[in-house]
């Protein structure tokens, strides 16, 4: 019995161990999942515990081979009684505790959530729990919003800050080892002297061909079509060597969005990106290996994929929103690394008096130079 087939047939298991009602044992309250500490508090009377670790509970999060997606896919158990409510204003799905009470759509701050059903909600394999709690990554905003280029100069004291949402945002992760046949050529520069003794710089062309490899090791692609998927793309990277085998415990005070895009769709989108993104940097850097040269042409390329591996993830976001002059802006910040994007206003009085420094800058240098 393989690893793969052994972790199919153990899966329900793995997804309900440890599962915990996450009440106080001292006071009854409710407890969630404490960043800073990495362990489970609760905040009436200070009470903290480990999390559980259940007898043969896995280490790492294993990859499972894409061709075996319809045997894995099908696994809903997330360890303890979920509900899903979504936003009818943006559409965002998100998952909670079933005694957790959520009127406020994490994404958008809209209140116009309804309650689902959770049973095709698909369990995680994997999660990077949170590393920055909610003090720090409100902290980070301020920072944040104090340094913004070209603001307004009231932003940062006329700025109401909404509530800051912990989210475990959807990704599915691939391994994956790409082959890629090319056609291409190589420059050699070389200068040349016309008659009047001016020097300029040629290329001499030569064709070559070959075949670059890489292994990409958790190439994530998100799960999520939100309006600010863009804001939430541009936190990443995550830590994804740190993540730990899904645990209820880890998303206790947390909400998820559940995936609304399928792995094969996604799958899909990670061929076609590393095909147009990613490969042209290993097909050049094999040429340059072969070949002492200046330049490099790509002029075709046939990629394939072998070994192909998935992960499904939820990995730690802090949402939120804030107003200034009745418009709202969004911000996000990593819940890892405490990276913060996010939208703003823009001073046009600041823009222009800068578009007017720089012209002066440059006629300044012009004046020099005639």
């Amino acid at each position: 019995m393989d690893e793969y087939t052994e972790f199919e047939e153990n899966l329900p298991e793995a997804r309900t161990s440890g599962k915990t009602d996450k009440k106080c044992p001292s006071c009854g309250g409710k407890i969630s999942y404490a960043p800073e500490t990495r362990k489970l508090f609760c905040p009436y009377c200070d009470y903290e515990a480990d999390l559980p670790k259940e007898e043969n509970e896995p280490e790492i999060v294993l990859e499972i081979p894409i061709e075996k997606a319809d045997q894995t896919t099908a696994n809903h158990n997330w360890g303890a009684e979920k509900k899903t409510v979504k936003c009818k204003s943006c559409g965002a799905a998100s998952i909670y505790d079933a005694t957790q009470i959520s009127d406020v759509c994490p994404y958008c701050d809209s209140n116009l959530v309804t309650e689902e059903n959770t049973e095709q909600s698909m369990a995680p394999q994997g999660i990077c729990p949170f590393e920055v709690d909610k003090t720090k990554a409100s902290k980070l905003f301020s920072d944040w919003i104090h340094d913004v280029w070209f603001a307004p100069n009231d932003l940062k004291t006329r700025a109401v800050q909404g509530a800051l949402n912990g989210v475990y945002a959807p990704y599915w992760s691939f391994d994956t080892r790409a082959m890629a046949r090319y056609k291409g050529q190589y420059g050699i520069d070389y200068e040349e002297t016309d008659s009047d003794g001016n020097t300029t710089t040629e290329t001499k062309w030569y064709d070559c061909s070959g075949m670059a490899k890489h292994f990409f090791d958790d190439y994530l692609v998100p799960a999520s079509n939100k309006e600010n998927a863009v804001l939430i793309k541009m936190v990443e990277p995550f830590k994804t060597a740190q993540c730990k085998p899904y645990k209820p415990e880890y998303v206790s005070g947390f909400s998820s969005e559940r995936y609304a895009i399928g792995l094969q769709e996604c799958w899909k989108k990670a061929q076609e990106d590393i095909k147009e993104d990613e490969i042209d940097n290993y097909i050049e850097k094999d040429i340059k290996k072969h070949h002492k040269c200046d330049r490099v042409r790509i002029k075709t390329k046939e990629v394939r994929f072998f070994d192909n591996k998935f992960k499904y993830l939820l990995l730690p976001l802090w949402l939120s929103s804030y107003r200034y002059n009745g418009k709202v802006y969004h911000f996000v910040v990593n819940g890892q690394t405490g990276k913060v994007e996010g939208d703003h206003p823009y001073s046009w009085i600041k823009i222009t008096l800068a578009i007017i420094a720089v012209l002066a800058v440059l006629y300044g240098i012009f004046q020099i130079l005639s």
